[in-house]
C-alpha cells in the first residue's frame, strides 16, 4: 500500500459457482441443502492451496455455512477437468469455466458478484439467492510509484476511465466476462485496502497462510 499511488481500477472479473453437467444440483440452494445434510461429504476443487479458487470456495462455504472437503489440484486446468469428470462436486471458478458451460459440460448455478454477468445474463447472483457478500472477484488496475505527483495521477485516472468506457474497450472487456466501474484514485485506493483486509481474513479461515 505504501509503495504505490493508486491510479484507476481497470476492471473486475467475477467468479461463477459451477457444477458438472451430470450434477443433480440445478440451483445453489440445492447444492447448499445437500452439503448441510451431508457435512464433510461433498468436495470442492481448486488449482491449489491458496489459489483463488481455494479462497473463493472458502468464502462461499463460510457464507452458506456448509462443511465440504477441499481438493487441491495442480493448477486450474486439471481442477476444471476434474470437475467436468465429476471427480468433485463444485468449484467457485473464474470465467475460464464458461466455455465448459457453453459446451454443456458444466452448469453455472450463480455468479459471485454484486451484479449479473452480461456473458450469462440468466445466471443469478449469489446475493439474489440469499447467500450474500460472496463477491469473489479478481481485479486489475493501474498504479504508479509512490510520490507520483497528484496532477499526473488525476490526469491518468481521467484518461483511463474515458478509454475504458469506449465501445471498443467495453466489447473487449465483455469477452472476458469482466465488469468496469469508474473509480477516482481515492476510491480505487480504498477499494484495494479493503480487499487486502477482506482476503486476509479469508486466508486465515482457509488455513492457506499456516506454515508448518
Amino acid at each position: 500500500v505504501k509503495d504505490f499511488e493508486f491510479v484507476a481500477l481497470a476492471y473486475v472479473v467475477p467468479s461463477f459457482l459451477v457444477v458438472p453437467a451430470s450434477s443433480p444440483y440445478n440451483t445453489a440452494q440445492e447444492l447448499v441443502a445437500a452439503a448441510k445434510a451431508n457435512p464433510g461429504k461433498l468436495n470442492f476443487g481448486s488449482g491449489g492451496v491458496g489459489s483463488s479458487q481455494h479462497l473463493f470456495g472458502v468464502m462461499f462455504n463460510t457464507a452458506s455455512k456448509i462443511d465440504t472437503v477441499h481438493v487441491a489440484y495442480k493448477g486450474t486446468a486439471p481442477a476444471e477437468a476434474g470437475l467436468v469428470a465429476a471427480q468433485i462436486q463444485y468449484m467457485v471458478n473464474p470465467p475460464t469455466a464458461l466455455p465448459f458451460v457453453s459446451a454443456g459440460k458444466l452448469k453455472a448455478l450463480a455468479v459471485a458478484s454484486t451484479k449479473r454477468s452480461a456473458s450469462v445474463p440468466n445466471v443469478p447472483t449469489l446475493d439474489e439467492l440469499g447467500i450474500p457478500n460472496v463477491h469473489t472477484q479478481t481485479f486489475y488496475g493501474v498504479m504508479a510509484p509512490a510520490g507520483t505527483p497528484k496532477a499526473i495521477v488525476e490526469r491518468l485516472n481521467k484518461e483511463i476511465n474515458a478509454i475504458l468506457q469506449t465501445p471498443e474497450m467495453q466489447e473487449r472487456i465483455a469477452k472476458f466476462a469482466a465488469q468496469t466501474t469508474a473509480m477516482s484514485p481515492a476510491e480505487f485506493g480504498a477499494f484495494v485496502k479493503a480487499e487486502i483486509v477482506r482476503y486476509g481474513e479469508i486466508v486465515r479461515l482457509s488455513g492457506a497462510g499456516k506454515v508448518d
